[in-house]
């Protein structure tokens, strides 16, 4: 969505889950954060990379079993409020608000650019 760099890739119950951090001059303190889940990152994406906003970054995962859902993006945004350790973030402290407040991306989609 936006030009940012990888801080993380983590497993997600159905692929991947790419972590990225993004700098905004006119956004207060903070970090802002887009999460790509249920995905299978691109070969050369890794920790670290910048990345443009028009780059490809992965491809749906795919689901098996006769029950599973339909292949879709879980696209999360989200800030965190002071500074954290990008690499401890995973699906089990990403929704503490402690540490990461979760923002309703109608507010945000088209705004920020």
């Amino acid at each position: 969505m936006y030009d940012g760099i990888v801080v993380k890739i983590i497993d997600d119950f159905i692929g991947k889950t790419i972590i990225m951090k993004h700098s905004f001059p006119d956004i207060d303190e903070g970090i802002f954060l887009t999460l790509y889940g249920h995905t299978v990152p691109a070969k050369d994406l890794a920790m670290g990379k910048s990345m443009k906003a028009d780059e490809i970054i992965a491809t749906l995962a795919p689901f098996k079993g006769l029950t599973a859902p339909v292949p879709h993006l879980h696209l999360t945004l989200a800030r965190s409020p002071g500074s954290i350790f990008l690499d401890t973030l995973d699906w089990t402290n990403i929704g503490n608000p402690d540490i990461v407040h979760l923002i309703d991306p109608s507010q945000i989609v088209g705004v920020l650019k």
